[in-house]
């Protein structure tokens, strides 16, 4: 090794100067490609992210398009709601309900029902299939049975 430091320290200078540009050409290349590299890794990295995303947007689209055509079967096979006119009368007659007082005032009504408690999910059942809009309803309980008050707008008294 000390043989051949001897033999370049006492070369030519033009040797020597293209010797010492290939090392340092060498050792730029060495340091450029150990630059690069955690780079590229990133890169790479980011490449595989995007097609993670990619595939997982695809696969929404193609789930949004199954349940679009779901619903759109769905709407086709749902029968049209009909809504009835309202009728006091015919409310009082559901099973378990007895009306008490039917009070019309102008467009807003007041109905006021006994019940028992079983009876009230099937009222209001009955009223969401007519055109009457409920604004609001009370329940006070005594003696066992209900007494339901509904404060509604029908859209046929209009």
């Amino acid at each position: 090794m000390r043989r051949l430091l001897e033999q370049w320290l006492t070369a030519d200078a033009r040797l020597r100067i293209a010797t010492w540009a290939a090392a340092m050409l060498l050792l730029m290349a060495l340091c450029g490609l150990g630059g690069i590299r955690p780079g590229y890794q990133a890169l790479e990295q980011q490449r595989i992210s995007l097609a993670a995303s990619e595939q997982a947007i695809k696969e929404q689209q193609r789930q949004k398009r199954a349940l679009d055509r779901q619903l759109n079967a769905a709407q086709r096979n749902l029968p049209a709601l009909v809504s009835v006119n309202f009728s006091a009368m015919t409310t009082g007659k559901l099973p378990g309900i007895t009306l008490e007082k039917w009070q019309p005032e102008g467009e807003f009504a007041e109905l006021v029902l006994r019940s028992k408690w079983l009876a009230v999910p099937a009222l209001f059942h009955a009223l969401s299939r007519t055109d009457a809009r409920l604004k609001s309803f009370s329940l006070t309980s005594g003696d066992g049975v209900l007494s339901v008050t509904l404060r509604l707008e029908a859209d046929h008294e209009k």
